[in-house]
């Protein structure tokens, strides 16, 4: 990875093969259409997903609350990828991961 995580607002970091062939890189600036018009952010991080570098699809990480704002889904998420350290057995995880994720009420 070269640069950061996005922290805030106006910050995203994209994947390697799409900065390469769009000639980005970190300070670069870029539009992003989502459900709400076009928004200004500055790209400040390239990122490989598993370290590979070619997806064959555009990968952006925005801070949480931005990518929640820019697509209408305050306080949701579509997915939650977990992993643990070694040793930390699987069953313990899923219990833990089960009790803070409970699906909105209705």
């Amino acid at each position: 990875m070269a640069g950061q995580r996005p922290t805030g607002p106006g910050e995203i970091a994209l994947d390697e093969q799409t900065a390469n062939s769009n000639h980005l890189a970190v300070g670069s600036t870029i539009g992003l259409v989502s459900l709400h018009p076009l928004q200004r952010f500055r790209v400040v991080g390239i990122v490989r997903y598993g370290g590979v570098k070619a997806l064959g699809f555009h990968l952006v990480d925005l801070d949480l609350p931005v990518a929640q704002r820019l697509f209408n889904k305050h306080g949701l998420y579509d997915q939650i990828y977990v992993s643990s350290r070694a040793g930390v057995a699987r069953s313990s995880w899923c219990v833990r991961s089960r009790r803070c994720c409970q699906p909105p009420p209705r």
